[in-house]
């Protein structure tokens, strides 16, 4: 159910970019890994939304972030042992999120988005 639900969002990720003129051609990479758009999506929801990782972008470095946790959880930090090159990895995937996932969710929350999510299950 998890594989069929991930490749749903994908592919409605993938065309909804498509159809605002900004194609996914590949996904992102950060520290030589994939970023897996699912994924965050996913701990993006549970760590409140746009509105709350929008504002703690807004204060990396002022300690524990949202942020750090994701790219943690995401394998983003792999082979990382410089504290600087984690947080150039928390604004990477922070520049991700703002880039392709924000404008999905803003999408999403709209009576057309809602018809269109509905649609495609």
């Amino acid at each position: 159910m998890a594989q069929l639900q991930m490749e749903l969002f994908l592919v409605t990720l993938y065309d909804f970019m498509t159809r605002r003129g900004s194609p996914i051609t590949s996904p992102p990479v950060i520290n030589g890994k994939k970023v897996n758009f699912f994924l965050l999506y996913v701990m993006s929801q549970k760590l409140g939304g746009p509105q709350a990782l929008i504002k703690a972008l807004q204060k990396l470095g002022s300690g524990q972030s949202p942020w750090t946790a994701m790219a943690y959880k995401l394998g983003l930090y792999e082979g990382l042992t410089d504290p600087n090159a984690k947080g150039r990895v928390d604004k990477e995937l922070g520049g991700c999120y703002v880039q392709y996932l924000i404008p999905f969710e803003q999408h999403n929350s709209t009576p057309a988005g809602h018809k269109e999510i509905q649609e495609r299950r």
